[in-house]
């Protein structure tokens, strides 16, 4: 009698199982032919506030950093001329001193090659500063709030530091 229980077991639990089976395999394809219009998807916002705010806080650490370079560049570009002016004006008073002829021709050649280094590095900080500046800014939020998401650089600069709220 027991046996015939178990059997009898077995089997209404085969039957469910072959069962939950089938209903399952029936109502997938149900699931695959729903297809999802664009136009329902772009006229969801899809954006974070905490995105907007990570966007401020990169643009704006941006923006002091290419003071801080522009300025950087500044200092260096003026040390080279006043190296040059300085070395001149030694050379001079060597020449002077010992009676030789007082003026040291190309003075402006040397301080320009001397500037160089800090006309480039200014250079990087001006463009980092157009490049981070706040009207782009405004035009990167004002088009990730559209829905149309962020520019792959951006996407790339923006790490968890700037996520953490203050």
């Amino acid at each position: 009698m027991t046996n015939l229980l178990i059997i009898t077991t077995s089997l209404f639990l085969k039957s469910r199982l072959l069962w939950l089976v089938i209903s399952t395999c029936l109502s997938l394809p149900a699931f695959a032919q729903s297809e999802t219009t664009i136009d329902s998807v772009r006229t969801q916002p899809n954006f974070s506030r905490d995105t907007v705010q990570a966007i401020h806080l990169l643009f704006d650490t941006k923006r002091r950093g290419a003071i801080i370079v522009t300025g950087g560049g500044v200092a260096v570009a003026a040390g080279g001329v006043l190296l040059a002016q300085l070395s001149y004006a030694i050379i001079n008073a060597v020449k002077s001193a010992n009676g030789k002829k007082s003026k040291e021709p190309g003075l402006a050649a040397t301080s320009f090659k001397l500037s160089l280094p800090g006309l480039f590095i200014t250079t990087l900080g001006i463009i980092k500063r157009v490049r981070f500046s706040r009207s782009r800014e405004a035009q990167v939020v004002s088009a990730y709030e559209q829905g149309l998401g962020l520019p792959p650089s951006l996407q790339q600069l923006l790490r968890a530091r700037y996520f953490y709220s203050r």
